[in-house]
C-alpha cells in the first residue's frame, strides 16, 4: 500500500511489553511506549519512515499509520 501524503503518527502493536521496549530503545526520542504499543509522532513532513539497527528481535502484530494529504 502506497501512502499518498505525509505521516503524522505510526503505532506499532507489539503485543508484548519487551518487544515494545526494544523498539522504543531503537527508535529513540521520537517514540513512546504504552505497555505493548509504541507510538511514533512525526511532524507531517515525511512520506516514509524506517526503523533500522535493531539489536534484538522485535515482533509486531499490527501497524497503524496516520497521515495527511
Amino acid at each position: 500500500m502506497a501512502v499518498e501524503g505525509n505521516i503524522t503518527t505510526i503505532v506499532f502493536d507489539c503485543n508484548n511489553e519487551s518487544y515494545a521496549t526494544e523498539l522504543v530503545n531503537t527508535i529513540g526520542a521520537a517514540a513512546t511506549a504504552d505497555t505493548d504499543k509504541v507510538t511514533v509522532k512525526l511532524d507531517g513532513s515525511a512520506s516514509s519512515y524506517f526503523v533500522e539497527n535493531l539489536e534484538k528481535q522485535v515482533r509486531v502484530d499490527a501497524v497503524t499509520v496516520t497521515y495527511v494529504k
